[in-house]
């Protein structure tokens, strides 16, 4: 998976932070939160819909000097009125450094002091970004749709990279803080979302890409356990392989190395990593991928681990291995939406021309999943690639075809299979309803249209569903009226908010209206029996069994080589 063509998305936002954002009036509003009260603005969507808007809001203390690499610190009360007029910077990322970046956004339709109305549900927002980049803005994800809808959108930004994921045992680092910064999050919403409107016992959490699998793992974790009450997991799941780290500790001083530390003491290069310069970690951490790695495309290193020691007694996030915690049916018992696109990687691979395609055909075995306990050229590992090669690539020889065969199983590879997977473990062991999708609507508000792709082909890449949920003021741009664009938009808002509001698999909006209930479409969950999943295109279209040929391949090569998840 490349990081520089998920990069060359946040980059525009660096403009948009300036330039896009939501209209606003003059008028402001104050509202009183358990830390102290915030001056907020009334803002209007594109259509004219006024709605009110807090950003830059504050949830834990700066994590920057001693605080660096700490859980998030609970922030001390203000007196007087704080101004939530303006969203804050992003955390630190390439191009950027930033390290007092803990703050959060509230867009709501509606205040507790003007309406008898009840109180709203809830959805907070986890951006993606693997891990390592992006940002909660406007620019990319505007409140407008969620907001017409009749829900409020909670947003936020967190640490990112090794400063949220440095993990050196017997030291005082905690690991995770990137998903204990949403744990905080979580909790500032369960104090304080009254008296914005909404319902702290409505919350819906959902995110997509390593947002995505930032929601599945609050699903496992008991930090997050009765914070909120509905999951969507979009694009992401715990078990996709690169999504967990097994060597925090290696990956720690490979990085302390690349800036020049050169001991063996752990509490010494955590010490030494406090010292460095924000913008020098930046740029190193992504220059310390070995070739093996860079081959498989596993180029973010600092990702989620396994706490296997409590640091000074914090609260552990994460007790165990993901897929364990599974199996034992150790997760909080929320209703879930999980799924993924139908060519996720269409936008992100570099191989698209004849010379980029001979280096994959001459190095097939690259598609044998890294995580497996086999070795690289043996029987095995051949004998795997025979079968994956075989499925994917079949007899094709024209270029175009091969490129999109390619697509096809890296796509399946880095995110259909691990959402796939965590879908059937969570519901052979929930009591609550898990609901799949496969997002194919290729539509003008795709990314394809805004940003390019290295291969023009159909189906959904990385990303592509999020326009069609968030009015993007980067991209200044809306579904035409009475178009399909517009009627697949309508769909994802309704269905998305509708389960918020009900936990309801899926309410297909009849009118153009985004909150006219209209007439329920049945979405069934997955059963024991049968493994339904939505077709969201042009229509939606409920079947089971969701790329079942190529799923009982990694099935099977997980029963016959090994648990690799």
């Amino acid at each position: 998976m490349r990081l520089d063509k998920l990069s060359s998305t946040f980059l525009l936002l660096g403009v948009c932070l300036i330039y896009c954002t939501a209209q606003s009036t003059d008028e402001t509003v104050i509202v009183n939160t358990a830390e102290g009260a915030l001056r907020g603005r009334i803002l209007s969507t594109f259509t004219g819909l006024n709605f009110y808007g807090f950003q830059g809001v504050p949830y834990a203390q700066p994590p920057v000097g001693s605080l660096r690499f700490k859980a998030p610190q609970p922030l001390a009360p203000w007196e007087g009125v704080r101004d939530a007029l303006m969203e804050e910077g992003a955390c630190s990322q390439p191009g950027q450094s930033n390290e007092d970046c803990l703050y959060l956004n509230v867009y709501t339709p509606q205040l507790p002091n003007e309406t008898n109305n009840s109180p709203l549900a809830v959805m907070v927002w986890i951006h993606g970004g693997l891990f390592t980049i992006g940002s909660s803005t406007v620019a990319m994800y505007g409140p407008d749709y969620l907001v017409e809808a009749g829900v409020i959108l909670v947003s936020f930004t967190y640490r990112l990279g090794s400063l949220g994921y440095l993990h050196v045992d017997g030291t005082n680092v905690s690991p995770n803080v990137q998903l204990k910064d949403q744990v905080a999050v979580l909790r500032w919403v369960q104090r304080n979302i009254a008296q914005f409107g909404g319902d702290p016992d409505n919350v819906t959490l959902f995110g997509q890409s390593s947002g995505g699998v930032c929601v599945t793992y609050h699903i496992l974790s008991p930090l997050s356990s009765g914070l909120f009450k509905r999951a969507i997991a979009q694009s992401g799941s715990a078990i996709n392989p690169w999504a967990l780290s097994t060597d925090p500790n290696e990956r720690a001083f490979r990085l302390g190395q690349s800036l020049g530390y050169n001991g063996t003491d752990r509490q010494e290069l955590v010490d030494f990593l406090r010292s460095v310069p924000v913008g020098d970690i930046i740029d190193h951490q992504s220059q310390i991928v070995t070739e093996e790695e860079y081959v498989r495309e596993l180029v973010v290193l600092f990702v989620p681990s396994v706490e296997s020691e409590v640091v000074d007694g914090e609260e552990v996030f994460l007790p165990d291995h993901p897929y364990t915690m599974l199996q034992k049916g150790e997760f909080n018992n929320v209703p879930l939406i999980t799924g993924a696109n139908s060519r996720e990687t269409k936008r992100m691979t570099d191989v698209t021309d004849e010379s980029g395609w001979e280096v994959v055909a001459n190095d097939m075995e690259r598609f044998v999943p890294i995580e497996l306990p086999i070795q690289r050229h043996s029987k095995d590992s051949l004998a795997i690639t025979a079968q994956i090669e075989e499925l994917y690539f079949g007899n094709d020889t024209d270029l175009h075809d091969l490129l999109v065969d390619y697509i096809n199983v890296e796509s399946d590879i880095k995110f259909v299979r691990g959402c796939h997977r965590l879908s059937l473990k969570v519901q052979a062991q929930s009591s609550q309803p898990v609901f799949v999708y496969q997002y194919f609507y290729n539509g003008t508000l795709n990314l394809d249209y805004s940003l390019g792709t290295g291969i023009m082909t159909t189906g959904a890449g990385h990303g592509d569903e999020l326009s069609y949920l968030f009015y993007q003021y980067m991209f200044n741009q809306t579904a035409e009226p009475g178009s399909t664009d517009e009627d697949v938009l309508i769909r994802m808002v309704s269905m998305w908010t509708g389960f918020a509001k009900t936990g309801q698999g899926c309410r297909e909006r009849k009118k153009r209206n985004l909150n006219y209930d209209g007439i329920p479409l049945e979405w069934k969950p997955l059963s024991e029996s049968d493994h339904y999943y939505l077709k969201i295109d042009t229509h939606l279209e409920l079947l089971t069994d969701i790329e079942q040929e190529k799923m009982s391949l990694w099935e099977s090569i997980n029963t016959n080589y090994g648990n690799m998840w």
